[in-house]
């Protein structure tokens, strides 16, 4: 019994010498007893090691010297095997874990320290064979000890396979995020590849290798797993041995919390790129997850001169069609551009103008950064052609024609010229749609709107209007004229003292003037604003907030006074968003004294016509602002907007001031594209056409192809999510595939373009499948 209980006490982890934490104090660990799980920590009383006598912040990483003001646990190991071992405390915030060969504060050196404002650290650190290491576990001053708690003590596994470069674990970009699990448990630093320049490298990384594919665009998400705050930085190199070059480096862009993510775009396709990942700080190392992916490749390049042009239709809203002028060449007998360093490389595109001449193009970016185009008019695709507008920049480095302020001529055939500045080539998204405002403007005095009692209201705008409202004699501080802005009027009903309040949505540099008192609204306004601020800074901005002048310029504070107003005065406010950025605002009345606003009498103010095709039927759906005198409102619809019926009538309200919305519903709409014009009718007769718009409605569903038949391309409208992607296949009539086109996953709508130009005339089927499985077919005739 005596041997066996003196076997017993040998085989115990550890020796306690005490319970000081002083070196001579602390409490031995038998190496033979390695692994150490979870074991209590003991604690001493009082705070005997500290910053002051062991001073300095911890070794390898630089944590805060604080970290050892805590009443500590000390022990004391000296290994059999050299090699590395993983320590682990876990239980207080604010822990911390630190290896000294020798007694920290009798001339050791120290090894390795790490703190974490979590409730566990772990650190992994080279031990010596027969070196006598103290261990010492402590906290931030709060908590006071990182008692009660437990420590673990073990040899590291091996590093995983991925440990550097040589070794890297292949990613294969797809088409959508499919996460793959990782670990950086016993990963050691890479020694060689420059180290990265974000998320507080300190070693401990594992590799990733990817073969760039034909867009040359790469997307590397991660999501957490033990780690929840990653690191990751993308390189290029000849091999894995180097030399490399850092592309790349993030620490918390991805949405999934603190881990990170990247988007390179210009890779060289066909070559392979390395891919680093590390937890920051080096400091909670374990699993996560990573993935790759890409956008599709660029379509073929369609429409290389204006006889081939891409049907570009206009619809009431901006869906975004994807070209490409990959490989494309300079377009002989037209003449050059007017804007954008044409060299050549530009594709073609034509439309219809429709009923009302009004004609926005928007572009967007894919690989093509920065673009440029031009409108043309000419009797036919061979020429002669005539420059209508050429834009460079108006999105961005992307081009934007407006012609709202000039319309073009109602069913004209248009061409548009799109390429890459200085010779740029990619993908580009374009859309062409139909303003559905009215004659006049709120960019413009003449279009102002009428603001009643006291509400608040918000705006934003991407233009200057169609008049220029503004110049020397009566901008008063606006030093640039007009901006990005809107125009508003106002009158008293009751005096008193006015003051109001604009708020940017984002910090964006709004400035604003006040016109008047005047006895009716007077566009341009005449003279100098009674209030005007220029003030530089972003922010909120009006009168009030104790200021007393009346005009500042871009020194100025963003504050003017207050003012003073009797019952039936006018006022003029102007609105400018001076960083043109198309930020929205809000703006809050402050209104004193006994102050209240009234509203000036306007004639009809439209707010937006709207068309929206369902199953069945397209519902016509239109708001107003204020209404003089209305009878009632008289719908029409066209198939090729020129030639227009009646299809119904609305009742109107007479007078209002304030806004009502009104909806028709249009039960036998033509297959394709429906034009519809709104006609307002007062109570003497007279008809005013206010606006038009259109919808494209397909029998049976959302989904249908357009137009069927077609002697071109198909178009598709597609209502995407940002989790699934799509397969599009195009089969004859024996069933082989002659066409495959993947969708890529994104929100929103979407006019996917099928092209059938080279195929014969016949019946084909036209499938979608969706990643869930689900397939839709139409029949289609090319003809």
């Amino acid at each position: 019994m005596i041997r066996r209980s003196l076997l017993a006490v040998l085989a115990l982890a550890t020796f306690h010498r005490g319970h000081a934490t002083t070196c001579a104090g602390a409490t031995v660990l038998n190496p033979a007893s390695l692994p150490i799980t979870n074991q209590a920590l003991t604690c001493g009383a009082t705070n005997d090691l500290n910053s002051t006598n062991v001073p300095g912040a911890l070794c390898g990483t630089g944590d805060n010297a604080a970290y050892k003001n805590g009443n500590e646990a000390l022990y004391v190991l000296t290994p059999s095997v050299t090699g590395a071992y993983n320590i682990n405390v876990t239980g207080q915030t604010w822990s911390s874990v630190q290896v000294w060969a020798g007694c920290p504060n009798g001339g050791g050196t120290c090894v390795y320290g790490d703190g974490n404002a979590g409730n566990s650290t772990t650190i992994t650190v080279t031990l010596n064979a027969g070196t006598q290491y103290y261990i010492w576990f402590d906290t931030w001053p709060t908590p006071a000890s990182p008692c009660p708690g437990t420590f673990s003590i073990g040899a590291a596994p091996p590093p995983p396979a991925n440990d550097n470069p040589c070794g890297a674990t292949p990613l294969t970009p797809g088409l959508s995020c499919v996460f793959q699990n990782g670990t950086t448990a016993s990963s050691t630093a890479t020694t060689g590849p420059p180290a990265p320049t974000c998320a507080f490298y300190t070693g401990s990384d594992v590799w990733f290798s990817v073969v760039v594919p034909a867009s040359g665009v790469l997307i590397l998400d991660s999501n957490t797993g033990i780690i929840t705050d990653g690191g990751m930085a993308l390189y290029t190199a000849p091999s894995c041995s180097g030399p490399f070059t850092q592309v790349a480096c993030d620490d918390d862009g991805s949405a999934n919390g603190l881990m990170p993510y990247i988007n390179a775009t210009g890779l060289t396709p066909g070559s392979t790129v390395y891919v680093r990942f590390w937890e920051f700080g080096g400091d909670n190392n374990g699993t996560f997850s990573i993935c790759a992916y890409t956008i599709p490749p660029p379509p073929p390049m369609t429409g290389n001169d204006p006889c081939g042009a891409n049907p570009l239709p206009v619809l009431s809203s901006c869906i975004p069609l994807t070209y490409s002028n990959i490989g494309a060449t300079a377009t002989t007998g037209a003449p050059a551009p007017g804007c954008g360093l044409y060299t050549g490389g530009d594709v073609w595109f034509t439309f219809t103008a429709p009923a009302n001449g009004v004609v926005t193009i928007e572009t967007a970016i894919g690989t093509m950064t920065n673009g440029a185009m031009e409108l043309y008019s000419a009797p036919s695709c061979a020429g002669p052609f005539t420059s209508i507008q050429c834009n460079d920049d108006a999105i961005g480095l992307m081009p934007r024609i407006d012609r709202r302020c000039n319309p073009l001529t109602p069913g004209q055939t248009y061409y548009l010229r799109m390429w890459g500045y200085n010779g740029q080539q990619g993908s580009f998204n374009i859309c062409a749609f139909q303003s559905t405002v009215g004659t006049t403007f709120p960019e413009d005095c003449s279009g102002g709107s009428t603001i009643c009692n006291n509400q608040s209201f918000n705006n934003n705008t991407n233009n200057t209007g169609c008049t220029a409202d503004l110049n020397a004699s009566n901008q008063g501080c606006l030093a640039s004229g007009e901006r990005q802005g809107t125009w508003y009027y106002f009158s008293p009903s009751a005096a008193g003292t006015i003051g109001f309040t604009i708020n940017p949505a984002v910090p964006t540099d709004y400035d604003f003037a006040v016109w008047g008192p005047m006895s009716a609204v007077t566009c341009p306004p005449v003279g100098p604003p009674l209030r005007c601020s220029y003030a530089a800074p972003t922010g909120p901005t009006g009168c009030g907030n104790g200021a007393t002048d009346v005009t500042e310029g871009a020194g100025g504070d963003r504050w003017v006074s207050t003012f003073n107003v009797l019952v039936g005065q006018i006022y003029i406010l102007y609105v400018d968003n001076f960083s043109a950025n198309g930020q929205q605002f809000s703006l809050d009345w402050n209104l004193t004294n006994g102050a209240s606003l009234d509203c000036t009498v306007l004639p009809l103010e439209l707010i937006g016509l709207s068309a929206e095709a369902a199953t069945d039927h397209v519902l016509i759906a239109w708001e107003t602002a204020t209404e003089t005198a209305s009878d009632r409102f008289i719908l029409e619809r066209s198939a090729d907007g020129e030639l227009f019926a009646a299809i119904g009538s609305v009742p109107a309200a007479g007078h209002s001031q304030m806004q009502l919305s009104y909806q028709f519903r249009d039960t036998t709409p033509y297959h394709g594209l429906n034009y519809y014009r709104l006609t307002e009718v007062d109570d003497s007769g007279y008809e005013t056409r206010v606006a038009t718009t259109t919808a494209v409605f397909r029998a049976g569903g959302k989904n249908a192809p357009f137009p069927n038949p077609s002697n071109g391309p198909l178009l598709l409208q597609y209502e995407g999510t940002a989790a699934d992607a799509a397969m599009l296949t195009l089969h004859d009539a024996m069933g082989r595939t002659v066409r495959a086109q993947a969708i890529p996953p994104g929100p929103g709508a979407r006019l996917i373009r099928i092209p059938m130009d080279d195929l014969p005339s016949g019946s084909y089927t036209l499938a979608l499948t969706t990643a869930a499985g689900q397939r839709e077919a139409w029949p289609v005739l090319r003809y």
